[in-house]
């Protein structure tokens, strides 16, 4: 069954970043089966309803956290409410986050989100220096599937558990 969800999973990071980056929209049905594929696999790792459910709830508190620290520092900046989602951050990014939050212990979570947000800005800025068909914005779903891809495959290269 791993095998299947992992399997799953790849072609939807595949997918993601493959339309992120050729059409900067992603289709919202990939993010569901993500999910679902990185509950599977995190099950078969664990054994555990109880520590999956934990593991999600604090992975996702913490993206909850994130989202509303960002919400308020854009209100502080521009005196206003902003919106946050499609002006400086789309939808599938934040999609994208919630199904990733179901691959990962908290720890590896929040390894995961730093190294995934610092792998999309050098990619983002190498792009920009070196093509003149640099995008407006960074294409985030995109990279950090390419990020989740890289990690899902050194963790099975390395027999590394991303839940423990």
């Amino acid at each position: 069954m791993d095998t299947i969800s992992l399997t799953l999973a790849i072609v939807c990071l595949v997918m993601v970043a493959w339309e992120d980056f050729a059409e900067r929209q992603v289709h919202w049905s990939y993010f569901p089966i993500l999910a679902g594929a990185g509950v599977v696999h995190t099950f078969e790792e664990l054994h555990s309803m109880g520590r999956l459910a934990m593991y999600a709830g604090c992975n996702l508190a913490f993206l909850i956290i994130q989202f509303l620290l960002l919400k308020g520092y854009f209100f502080i900046r521009q005196t206003a409410m902003v919106s946050i989602i499609d002006r400086k951050i789309g939808w599938g990014d934040i999609l994208f986050l919630l199904a990733a939050a179901f691959f990962f212990s908290p720890l590896n979570f929040i390894w995961f989100y730093l190294y995934g947000l610092l792998f999309s800005l050098l990619v983002s800025l190498l792009w920009r220096t070196y093509s003149r068909s640099a995008f407006r914005s960074i294409p985030l779903a995109g990279l950090q599937s390419v990020f989740l891809l890289l990690f899902i495959g050194a963790a099975n290269y390395l027999h590394h558990s991303l839940v423990r």
